[in-house]
């Protein structure tokens, strides 16, 4: 599940229950509205992967996202292969990752401000 696609659900499932007057069960991490709509928060709320990548001949460095951890060590080989080194895998917990770019960006930010630190 993307981060978009995560925002999406957590979204529809807060405004479902905003709008709630019957009856709500939930067992096993799966909320089921009295019309038979569920949501399975098990799905929607599991963590991200990050690497960070630098950037070439740059100082830049750039966060790559995945759903999974297989997925992330897939892209650290890949980017081995073209030369550039990568962080080890970083989990990033569903709550700070489904913020999407309300955590990514200043993340993001912080991290290549560490990379350029230097005197006034």
């Amino acid at each position: 599940m993307t981060k978009k696609q995560t925002i999406d659900t957590l979204s529809k499932f807060l405004k479902k229950l905003a709008r709630t007057t019957g009856a709500v069960s939930a067992e096993g991490g799966v909320v089921t509205f009295e019309d038979g709509l569920s949501f399975d928060l098990r799905v929607a709320l599991k963590p991200t992967y990050v690497v960070v990548q630098e950037g070439g001949s740059s100082s830049e460095l750039y966060f790559h996202a995945w759903p999974t951890r297989t997925e992330a060590n897939t892209d650290r080989k890949y980017c081995a292969t073209a030369a550039y080194k990568t962080s080890p895998v970083i989990r990033v917990p569903a709550t700070a990752a489904a913020l999407g770019e309300d955590f990514f960006e200043p993340a993001e930010n912080i991290m290549q401000g560490v990379a350029e630190v230097d005197f006034p």
